[in-house]
């Protein structure tokens, strides 16, 4: 009889345990925290610190949400650019021009509709790197009838989307002339992976 509630006594040690255990909660970004101790790593804490170039091997991280000003823009983006699950409110540009590296855990938005009448996505103008676990509510417009807009993407030149998503809105000149990610995808090495839009046009 001892034995049999010795035995219950540790099978209800150990089930409290794993309830314990399962009742930790993750943190959505918490498998790409960055480091600050690198000195390639460099804070963002407001637009004065929105660098306009990220090269390879660099890291640009946020520690709050943002609100850019006139004309801010990365042009090139080879290094990475964290957004630690902050957000950036983009003025009148696309958040980057050309990304080769990585863009991740970032949500952007807009102050009002970013136009232009050239191929643009309100995320990145031309990706061939990758874009993951990020979100844009941004609102958009095409103003010419020869380029093609995207709601993160203008053209995606083998790049990578993954685990994202576009839910804000288009406005093109053309009826109908955007796709709700891409706006044009030109390679097949391309890849967009569990990522979806929700277009308000």
């Amino acid at each position: 009889m001892k034995k049999l509630k010795l035995k219950r006594s540790i099978l209800s040690i150990i089930l409290t345990m794993i309830l314990i255990m399962n009742s930790v909660v993750v943190p959505v970004y918490a498998s790409s925290v960055v480091s600050y101790n690198s000195r390639n790593t460099f804070k963002i804490s407001s637009a004065n610190d929105f660098p306009e170039n990220i090269e390879q091997g660099q890291v640009y991280v946020l520690t709050t949400d943002i609100t850019l000003n006139q004309g801010q823009q990365i042009k090139n983006l080879r290094g990475t650019l964290d957004g630690n699950g902050f957000n950036i409110t983009l003025a009148d540009k696309p958040l980057a021009n050309n990304v080769s590296g990585t863009i991740q855990n970032l949500g952007i938005s807009s102050s009002g509709t970013i136009t232009s009448e050239d191929t643009f996505g309100s995320m990145v103008v031309t990706l061939s790197g990758t874009i993951q676990n990020c979100y844009s509510v941004a609102s958009i417009k095409l103003s010419g009838f020869l380029g093609e807009v995207g709601g993160l993407v203008g053209t995606l030149s083998g790049g990578s989307i993954k685990n994202s998503y576009f839910a804000g809105t288009i406005d093109s000149f053309m009826a109908g002339g955007y796709g709700g990610l891409v706006g044009i995808n030109n390679s097949a090495n391309s890849v967009i992976s569990n990522s979806y839009y929700t277009v308000n046009s």
